[in-house]
């Protein structure tokens, strides 16, 4: 799990750190101070490695930033160090249409049990890496990932079993935004087994929010039962009682094909229904025909027992959700924390009634610049006699943020 994350240089996060990370944390702050700055630093740091292609001018202007995330795996803590950083040319040569040449700075080491030497395994700056103590040294390109690069050139080396855990780790930390890009409800009412099969090979990302969905609960109807099992569970009378069955229905349609050794062939299709928790047996609805909350609740939910996520950095799960539902909800979260980690934004005072004093992480704004802190001890102290004497936590939080 993450245990601090150090951000500089990342949008409005000029110097923010996150220390003492516990399996759920809320960071809570008004609109506009730069919580989602803090979720997409994480997100943009975890993901570097995930590019073995490297970050390259293809995808525009590099994001610029400065951030270290420290880790526990096993029983190894690991400190990761990303930077991406440009060299602007000399005043004297620039021209018109000059632009800044990007480079990536990495380093990855292992803190030492006794406090001693961080043990190095790999770092690279402007494109030169050394692996290791430095005994073997590489020249790549300045925006390629200095992990991916010694996998792919020295997957025998000794560093190459930690870099794949780390990278392993790094690459299932993920952003959910739960918007939706898309609400075209004709194309959210199947899914073809072509589609499908294509997806399961690649895990594109490019679909629609309601369609990429529809994906992962086919994948663990079809592929995964018991994990779609648990699914229904969670959504189940037993659990959110938000909804009592999904099903899943296969047809075969006679493809139009003009070869006469083919007419034989047919395409087929697979539709995804859900029948609300208290409705008739037979009331049953595409995903995109349900409410918005609902639909915000089970994409959440399946991401949680699909992704697999190391650490699921979440915006805002309370809107569009009843208050009743959300008392369900973040017990829910607790419950798959330990090896997973969550990370929330929230506004919702039914978020805060469910957390400890110790979870929340205050953010404001100062001089335009993202600020963050825990709850002092003596703060502490107080909010945990506020809880036993006077009232809920949103209360004390409130006053907090008021002083």
């Amino acid at each position: 799990m993450l245990l601090s994350v150090n951000i500089r240089k990342f949008r409005s996060c000029n110097s923010v750190e996150l220390n003492d990370m516990h399996e759920l944390l809320a960071l809570i702050g008004r609109n506009g101070v730069g919580k989602t700055n803090i979720l997409k630093a994480i997100e943009w740091a975890a993901g570097i490695e995930s590019l073995p292609s490297g970050i390259g001018p293809d995808i525009g202007s590099p994001i610029r930033g400065d951030i270290v995330l420290r880790m526990t795996l096993g029983n190894q803590i690991f400190r990761y160090a990303v930077a991406v950083d440009f060299d602007m040319e000399k005043e004297s040569e620039i021209q018109a249409n000059a632009f800044p040449a990007f480079f990536l700075k990495e380093e990855l080491t292992i803190e030492s049990d006794d406090g001693g030497a961080e043990i190095m395994i790999f770092s690279l700056n402007r494109g030169d890496l050394k692996v290791g103590d430095g005994s073997i040294a590489a020249k790549i390109g300045s925006l390629s990932p200095g992990g991916s690069a010694i996998l792919a050139l020295y997957p025998d080396h000794k560093v190459a079993p930690l870099l794949r855990e780390v990278i392993a780790f790094l690459s299932a930390i993920r952003y959910y935004p739960l918007e939706e890009i898309e609400d075209d409800g004709r194309a959210n009412l199947f899914v073809s087994n072509n589609e499908f099969q294509t997806w399961v090979s690649t895990r594109s990302k490019t679909q629609g929010a309601n369609k990429l969905i529809l994906l992962k609960i086919l994948d663990l109807k079809l592929n995964r039962p018991e994990t779609f099992n648990e699914l229904l569970a969670l959504l189940g009378p037993d659990g959110l009682a938000l909804i009592s069955n999904i099903l899943v229905r296969t047809f075969e349609i006679p493809a139009a094909l003009e070869e006469e050794s083919k007419k034989d062939q047919t395409r087929k299709y697979h539709f995804i229904e859900f029948a609300p928790t208290g409705t008739k047996e037979e009331s049953v609805y595409p995903f995109s025909s349900l409410s918005f909350g609902t639909r915000r609740i089970i994409r959440l939910v399946t991401s949680v027992v699909y992704d697999d996520a190391s650490v699921s950095l979440i915006e805002q799960p309370e809107d569009g959700i009843h208050h009743g539902l959300l008392h369900k909800l973040i017990p829910l979260l607790r419950s798959y924390a330990n090896p997973k980690q969550f990370l929330v934004t929230s506004h919702s005072t039914a978020v805060f009634n469910r957390i400890e004093p110790s979870e929340i992480r205050l953010v404001d704004l100062a001089d335009g610049q993202t600020t963050i802190r825990s709850l002092t001890a003596t703060e502490l102290s107080a909010a945990e006699s506020f809880m036993e004497n006077d009232g809920p936590l949103s209360e004390f939080v409130e006053s907090v943020q008021e002083q």
